[in-house]
């Protein structure tokens, strides 16, 4: 199973830092994760950090629909993620 996560905040507050536990936790699992995040946003740092495969997004982030495609299932954290997923489907 290969789960991307979508987190496009430009801020690092309790949501993105719960999508960083998140990925960290199912990585150790054993599950593989991607996240789309801003690029130059504080959650794609500290992810680059941890050595998470990082998808760095750029506005408009329509050009990242593609990604989707290339995973099981996809996990919206936030209302732009959400929009962005709606507009996919």
């Amino acid at each position: 199973m290969r789960i991307l996560h979508i987190n496009l905040e430009s801020c690092w507050r309790g949501g993105e830092r719960q999508t960083l536990f998140l990925m960290e936790g199912l990585e150790k699992l054993g599950v593989q994760t991607g996240l789309l995040a801003r690029w130059d946003g504080p959650l794609a740092k500290k992810a680059a950090e941890a050595g998470l495969l990082l998808h760095p997004g750029h506005s408009p982030y329509l050009f990242s629909i593609g990604k989707m495609k290339e995973y099981d299932l996809v996990h919206a954290h936030e209302t732009k993620a959400l929009q962005l997923m709606a507009i996919a489907k």
